[in-house]
Formats: structure tokens, sequence, C-alpha cells
């Protein structure tokens, strides 16, 4: 299997994220928002590389990694 579409465990650290919501754009169907907290949230506890590359390279604060590495 070709290690980007091996799925991964995932976090997400929100102490420096400041809400700029473009992972909630790019990859909606990991990433959700939580209006109450005005945070994103992870939908998915688990993706590959391939579909959170987008959401990982556009974070400002490098929010995003994964937890096996």
């Amino acid at each position: 299997m070709n290690e980007a579409n091996r799925k991964r465990p995932l976090s997400l650290d929100l102490g420096p994220c400041h809400g700029c919501m473009g992972c909630v754009e790019m990859c909606p169907e990991i990433v959700g928002w939580d209006d109450e907290t005005e945070r994103p949230y992870l939908k998915r506890q688990e993706a590959t590389e391939e579909e959170i590359r987008d959401a990982m390279a556009c974070c400002p604060k490098d929010c995003f990694e994964f937890t096996d590495e």
C-alpha cells in the first residue's frame, strides 16, 4: 500500500489555533467547526496523508500532526 494512502492517527492541537477555518474549508469530511467554541474539531481520528495534506499545508499554526510519528 502506498504510504500516502495509509490511514494514520491524527491529532489537532487547538492551543495555537486562531480559528482561520482554512482546515474546515479544505477538508470538510475530516474537520468540522464548533460554533460554540469557535474552533475546529476532528470528525475522524484517522486520515491518510492524501486526505489531510491540504489542511496541514494551509494551517498557519501547524495545528495538525500524525501521532504515530
